[in-house]
């Protein structure tokens, strides 16, 4: 029911007149008719026809359904009037690739292969000693196909069906 001055209206809104329709940020059909489709602004109360309770928990309901995405509306782009951002000032200039990628050197030291220590690897051998088949070889950057075992390569000829 609509309130002025304090006194219950004899002509109330038409939200306020319905006491089925409840204003909700997802009853967008709702919604839509009380903002402008060109510029997405929403109505004012006495254009619409609205008390302004209603039109509060309208613009709070519209606001909400935006945030969640369920209305869309146009954000404008503005281009800066009076900023010149070129790069065609003296003092811009490129960027100087960093030392280290002048050398030739990797980024960072972890990044470069460096074989494992003898003590390492040998202490490693007598561990897993039943469970190594092949000895290692050069660093995977240098490898360009994996050598086939001789346990790989017959089983993938006794995989293979005779036609």
């Amino acid at each position: 029911m609509c309130i002025r001055k304090n006194k219950v209206a004899g002509n109330p809104c038409p939200i306020c007149r319905d006491h089925k329709l409840h204003v909700d940020f997802r009853n967008v059909k709702l919604l839509e008719q009380f903002v402008c489709a060109h510029t997405g602004i929403i109505f004012h109360a006495p254009y619409t026809g609205v008390c302004m309770k209603q039109h509060k928990k309208l613009t709070q309901a519209i606001q909400k359904a935006r945030d969640h995405g369920l209305l869309s509306y146009h954000i404008p782009q503005v281009e800066p009037r009076d900023l010149d951002f070129s790069n065609s000032h003296g003092a811009v200039s490129a960027t100087p690739p960093a030392p280290t990628l002048v050398s030739g050197d990797p980024w960072y030291p972890w990044y470069s292969w460096k074989p494992p220590p003898e003590r390492e690897l040998s202490r490693l051998r007598r561990l897993y000693q039943g469970h190594l088949r092949e000895e290692s070889g050069p660093p995977p950057e240098s490898v360009r196909e994996a050598p086939l075992t001789a346990g790989a390569s017959i089983e993938q000829a006794g995989s293979q069906s005779p036609l």
